[in-house]
């Protein structure tokens, strides 16, 4: 299975850089998205199982997100990056439903290790389908 990845950033430039880092690191396919909106319709038409978001969106919160896109497909790794980093924050990301979190800014080596390691994890829930 090619590795798929839903990317939720509203800073574009922020979101083109990530982009480019995982798919030069991991060889993935990164879809893009600005807006929480924007990412539930690709996850309602695409077989997304990878997303990484923001948690400061500018119409909703990355946590938010979240709960939405685990309703949609319980099996998806969802990572959090944030710029506010809190106790708080991440208990609040582990009980909504986050499998990882990310401070900003991401080194994106570590982010590129953590997305190849899930992606062995979701290879192996999905081959639990056939």
């Amino acid at each position: 299975m090619k590795k798929k990845i839903l990317l939720v950033e509203d800073e574009v430039a922020l979101l083109d850089l990530t982009a480019l880092q995982l798919e030069e690191r991991c060889e993935a396919e990164v879809i893009k998205a600005t807006t929480a909106k924007e990412a539930l319709e690709i996850i309602t038409k695409e077989q997304i199982f990878m997303v990484i978001t923001d948690l400061q969106l500018e119409e909703t919160t990355g946590v938010e997100l979240c709960k939405q896109i685990r309703d949609l497909n319980p099996v998806c790794f969802i990572i959090a990056v944030t710029g506010h980093q809190s106790l708080f924050q991440l208990i609040e990301c582990r009980s909504s439903g986050f499998d990882d979190y990310f401070i900003k800014p991401v080194d994106f080596g570590v982010l590129a290790s953590t997305v190849e390691n899930s992606w062995q994890v979701i290879e192996r829930w999905l081959s639990f389908n056939k």
